[in-house]
């Protein structure tokens, strides 16, 4: 029988008032909503990869596990931000 262990990894500071997070299945990244700075950070592993501007209070998220589109509501100003993402070809 083997068994596993839970362990402390990493913590990974992302800004102000984190709300909301995703997981996309085809890139396994993370997007994580902060509420209160209006930004949608994107994490690879225990690496921040950027943060994106959202609307104003960003607090609904998913992703289209298609695609990889993630889908952010924001509260206040009642929109929607959407991000698309295109794959890197190297020769």
């Amino acid at each position: 029988m083997i068994r596993y262990h839970k362990r402390f990894i990493a913590r990974v500071p992302v800004p102000y008032t984190p709300a909301k997070m995703v997981i996309d299945p085809l890139t396994e990244n993370v997007y994580v909503t902060s509420i209160y700075a209006d930004v949608l950070t994107a994490i690879q592993g225990t690496e921040v990869l950027t943060t994106y501007k959202t609307g104003w209070l960003p607090f609904g998220i998913g992703v289209n596990p298609a695609n990889g589109w993630v889908y952010v509501s924001n509260t206040n100003d009642h929109s929607v931000t959407i991000l698309g993402f295109e794959e890197d070809v190297l020769e």
